[in-house]
């Protein structure tokens, strides 16, 4: 069974961590034109009325690099065809781990991973679904999909040289029932179309139960993670979904995976109204995950 290992992070470094996430802006305004997003410690909210009929999009990153974290995300309220809250972790620039800053214009490659939960043209029932893909050379945040061809495979997508996506888990997808539990767990409210969801980006270990420059994404209901700030073992594989995604996917070693920024996106539908939140209950400290052992 291929195991993940989470270190949290000291005091000292979680502090700064916070303040990481104060003002995350750290990329240029043009990827959140309409301000759709504002941020606090630790956590990012959105709440926007998209008068407009066209999609309104936007991208916040942090201003620190992290290796993982265990992130809430909520989405309070939706009106119309609401829209699609995304989670995206090892952000890269021009395929370094240089600092998104703002008027950055080079190229982001990035993995994200979309909520959606409505009936909206890419939807046919009223469900909480999900995708998760990679993402390569993108330049407009603005653009439909990130402005990206969809890649038949990962060896298409290793190939391809202009803004390209690798589709791990399709959009959108159904939440496998796992345990007893699926994705209606994650309804809080069938009026206002809200719902809650716990994601955990860790990294991955090999049989060797050190790092091998994977990841592996799990999905939990607020039933199971309760009022807990961290992931429990007692959870054991009570969760929503689990997405493992391979070093040949990376394309890291465990030597080579390196600590990036995370960053938050919103698509709001046309003639639609969103309320939602992302709020950060760990972040891993690349550096110690990088040579942990399995406990």
């Amino acid at each position: 069974m291929k195991m993940t290992k989470r270190v949290l992070l000291t005091a000292a470094v979680m502090a700064a961590a916070s303040f990481g996430f104060m003002g995350c802006a750290a990329d240029d305004d043009d990827d959140d034109p309409n301000n759709m997003f504002s941020s606090g410690v630790n956590n990012f909210d959105i709440e926007y009325n998209n008068t407009e009929s066209s999609v309104s999009r936007g991208v916040n990153v942090t201003a620190q690099n992290h290796k993982g974290a265990f992130i809430k995300a909520t989405m309070d309220k939706q009106d119309g065809n609401g829209g699609v809250l995304g989670f995206m972790w090892d952000i890269t620039v021009d395929g370094t781990t240089e600092v998104v800053d703002a008027g950055n214009t080079k190229p982001w490659s990035f993995w994200l991973i979309g909520l959606n939960y409505g009936t909206a043209s890419n939807t046919t029932t009223t469900e909480l679904k999900y995708y998760v893909s990679k993402y390569k050379n993108v330049t407009d945040k603005q653009a439909q999909n990130f402005g990206a061809t969809r890649a038949a495979d990962l060896a298409a997508f290793n190939s391809a040289t202009g803004v390209s996506e690798y589709e791990k888990v399709k959009a959108f997808t159904s939440f496998s029932p796992n345990g007893g539990v699926n994705g209606a767990a994650t309804i809080t409210n069938t009026t206002d179309k809200a719902w809650t969801v716990y994601i955990d980006i860790a990294q991955s270990l090999g049989s060797d139960n050190k790092a091998d420059g994977g990841f592996t994404v799990r999905l939990y209901s607020p039933q199971t993670v309760g009022s807990a700030s961290k992931v429990e073992d007692s959870w054991a594989d009570n969760y929503l979904a689990k997405i493992d995604i391979t070093p040949t996917e990376t394309g890291y070693t465990s030597s080579t995976i390196k600590q990036k920024q995370l960053g938050v996106y919103a698509n709001v539908y046309g003639n639609s109204y969103v309320k939602g939140s992302f709020s950060y209950a760990d972040t891993y400290a690349q550096a110690e995950l990088a040579e942990a052992d399995a406990e």
